[in-house]
């Protein structure tokens, strides 16, 4: 299933949504989830020149990884609990997004 968030905007560098985050199929597993001190996002294929994001409920960018390879390892030690948007991006601009959640 495809769960949208919405989530308040406070300038125009910020998301309105996670719809927005999305514009293409692109696909790739987070886990585990819900996460402790690790996440692996970890796409279907390689991607070169892309990108993950990171995404806290207000819609800031709160980690930011290049991606050249098809699995990377995240430390979440210190994110808070509560809900996260994690986004990755082809370097087409193929985009997609999971909810993520840290306890």
């Amino acid at each position: 299933t495809s769960d949208i968030w919405l989530v308040g905007v406070v300038d125009s560098s910020i998301v309105q949504s996670a719809q927005e985050l999305t514009n293409a199929s692109i696909s790739f597993n987070c886990y585990p989830n819900p996460a402790g001190d690790y996440i692996t996002v970890e796409t279907k294929s390689t991607v070169v020149n892309g990108y993950c994001n990171i995404y806290d409920v207000t819609g800031h960018i709160i980690r930011y990884y290049i991606l050249n390879e098809n699995r990377l390892q995240v430390n979440t030690t210190a994110f808070s609990p509560g809900i996260y948007i994690v986004q990755v991006k082809d370097e087409k601009g193929n985009a997609a997004v999971k909810k993520l959640v840290k306890y």
